[in-house]
């Protein structure tokens, strides 16, 4: 039967003397639908992958995330917690300049647009 088969050169079955069999364990089908996930979801993987590493530079190199000043478990996590929060403060303070921004040059009075000087 394999003999005549138009897919014999990719195929994974191991010919035998009596028969041929194929061996599909669950690492291998696990694996594939990984693959195929990654696959079909690369765009959003790769975006997201680089915002992630937008943010560890900034609190690496703006916050100094790299050099902490404490020892131990829990003063660690709350110094790096006080990092990452004074980073997010500034991201929003940032967000609102920009909205306030916005939102004054687009003003209007009664449908009249209002000029800033």
């Amino acid at each position: 039967m394999c003999e005549v088969c138009e897919r014999k050169e990719f195929c994974i079955a191991k010919p035998h003397k009596d028969l041929n069999t194929v061996r599909i364990e669950h690492d291998t089908i696990k694996a594939e639908k990984t693959r195929s996930e990654i696959e079909t979801n690369k765009k959003t993987n790769v975006s997201s992958r680089a915002a992630i590493e937008g943010t560890i530079f900034e609190l690496k190199r703006k916050h100094g995330a790299n050099e902490t000043r404490v020892r131990g478990l829990i003063k660690t996590r709350i110094v790096e917690g006080l990092k990452i929060t004074a980073c997010n403060i500034k991201r929003f303070l940032i967000y609102m300049q920009e909205k306030r921004t916005k939102v004054v040059e687009n003003a209007t009075y009664f449908g009249i647009p209002v000029s800033q000087t």
